[in-house]
């Protein structure tokens, strides 16, 4: 009885550890690559890192959208020829003191989310920022 226990413990460790060391040669095998996304909220603090997995031919702001679930008029504001603009992601919302500061490998964005090319190992960071007048 023991032995059968031991067995199923051991059987089932290796099948965890095997995902976990499977799951990046595996998914870059299925996709053309990977980015980073941080959220960090207004004390500085991560409160999440995903790293998010695209094909060629995929959008910054699609795969976003599809990854955390945004709605539009809820989480963000589509402005047409001037782009999307992100009020809330994943815990982080906008309110009357705090905007979401993009950065892109650590630069603070100049250009909506929408106009930003997707590339292998591209860090996105969405940074809850003081607004100050």
């Amino acid at each position: 009885m023991l032995k059968k226990v031991l067995v199923s413990v051991l059987v089932l460790l290796l099948g965890v550890l095997s995902y976990f060391a499977l799951r990046t040669p595996v998914m870059n095998a299925l996709h053309d690559g990977s980015m980073e996304v941080v959220l960090v909220d207004e004390e500085g603090k991560t409160v999440d890192t995903r790293t998010i997995w695209f094909d060629e031919g995929d959008k910054m702001f699609d795969v976003l959208k599809e990854e955390f679930k945004l709605v539009e008029d809820e989480d963000y504001i589509d402005y047409g020829d001037f782009g999307v603009f992100i009020t809330s992601i994943g815990e982080l919302q906008s309110d009357d003191d705090y905007w979401l500061e993009l950065f892109v490998d650590d630069k603070s964005s100049t250009v909506s989310i929408s106009f930003i090319e997707l590339k292998d190992g591209l860090t996105i960071k969405f940074v809850m920022t003081e607004i100050s007048w």
